[in-house]
């Protein structure tokens, strides 16, 4: 997958000058309309922004992005509360991911799109198996918290996030 070592990376939040080495407290209201901006530590010293959304009460969406030059590059996403259609195989494709080519997700299906090579968009979701996410559905608030978790830690966020539950589903 494209972009697995910038995921690797790993990153704190920062604030201003203020890098948060620990844990960094978010209350959120609904929606949620959340931008986190990221730092890492060891060069090449990229700059990441968390985005992350509730649009409605069934609908989410997170992305992790690249900062440069102000612009921004998206490196992961997750979406749940949309039907989404993947675009049909291409001869490049893992065989891992394959499998999802041309398959279409439903709303309550939740999956994460990442690049493939050669790709600079995140236009091919798979589900959360293929990312080691200990959850396979969303069924209530604390799974939403939980996802918010998982994707965190897959972005490799260092600095703990400590997040109010009022998120609600």
């Amino acid at each position: 997958m494209l972009n697995e070592k910038l995921i690797a990376i790993e990153k704190k939040v920062f604030e201003g000058d203020f890098i948060y080495h620990y844990y960094k407290e978010v209350l959120q209201t609904f929606p949620m309309n959340l931008s986190i901006d990221l730092f890492s530590e060891k060069p090449p010293f990229n700059k990441f922004r968390m985005e992350i959304y509730q649009k409605n009460k069934k609908k989410l969406e997170m992305k992790l992005s690249l900062m440069i030059n102000g612009s921004s590059s998206e490196l992961l996403k997750f979406k749940l509360g949309d039907k989404y259609t993947n675009p049909y195989a291409r001869s490049d494709f893992p065989e891992n991911i394959s499998k999802y080519a041309g398959i279409t997700f439903k709303s309550n299906e939740p999956r994460i799109y990442a690049g493939l090579d050669g790709s600079v968009s995140l236009d091919f979701a798979v589900p959360f198996s293929c990312y080691d996410f200990p959850l396979k559905s969303i069924k209530n608030n604390d799974d939403i918290i939980l996802a918010i978790i998982h994707f965190w830690k897959t972005s490799n966020i260092v600095t703990e996030l400590k997040i109010t539950p009022f998120l609600i589903f």
